[in-house]
């Protein structure tokens, strides 16, 4: 776990964001949640999670987060509902930071639009393109960081938020397999029914 959670907890981190922000996580995968557990471990009180695939995001409930379905609600309106909308803009959620480990080009360009005064965005997913509007870049002056695997720093956090359950990022461990069975394991990861699979040499 240590690993995952550390490079999610990298990205959602790196603006040293504080209690009162709102954040949004992009993807309730690995990575996501390692990014949400991290910001939870922090003391953020508003953390949001995205995703399209409800048993993932029952994950991020156990967190700590709040969930918006993709597969059944609308981005906008939901963050919206929750958040509140941003003063003196046309109506767009009123976020400080999105953290984007989905790796979904449109979900990304998405949440660029919402963009509001120096809104910040943590990009954690590998993309092959994604192209962004202009004028967000002119009107709301965003931040943006490409986020690459971890620190010193960040995994001693990360083991620290473990020794002492901060969250319960073990939940995201969801199948294990005997070692003699890891072709079975790596189909069934492929299959995308779990979230952190491994090999469990004590099994």
């Amino acid at each position: 776990i240590i690993e995952p959670m550390s490079v999610g907890a990298q990205g959602a981190l790196v603006y040293n964001p504080k209690e009162d922000d709102k954040v949004v996580v992009l993807g309730a995968g690995p990575i996501g949640l390692g990014a949400t557990a991290g910001l939870i471990g922090r003391g953020i009180k508003n953390v949001v999670v995205v995703d399209c695939n409800a048993y993932r995001l029952e994950k991020a409930k156990a967190l700590g987060a709040h969930v918006v379905n993709t597969s059944n609600e609308v981005l906008k309106d939901r963050l919206i509902e929750i958040f509140g909308a941003y003063p003196n803009y046309i109506p767009i959620p009123d976020v400080d930071m999105y953290v984007d480990a989905a790796g979904a080009p449109s979900l990304l360009t998405e949440v660029f639009n919402y963009a509001r005064n120096h809104t910040k965005y943590a990009i954690v997913s590998v993309f092959q393109k994604v192209e962004l509007p202009g004028m967000p870049f002119i009107a709301a002056q965003p931040l943006l960081y490409g986020s690459q695997g971890y620190t010193h720093e960040t995994i001693v956090e990360v083991i620290d938020h473990i020794l002492n359950n901060k969250t319960d990022i073990a939940s995201m461990v969801t199948h294990k397999f005997k070692h003699e069975d890891i072709s079975k394991a790596l189909e069934f990861a492929a299959s995308g029914q779990g979230i952190k699979v491994v090999i469990d040499y004590e099994l």
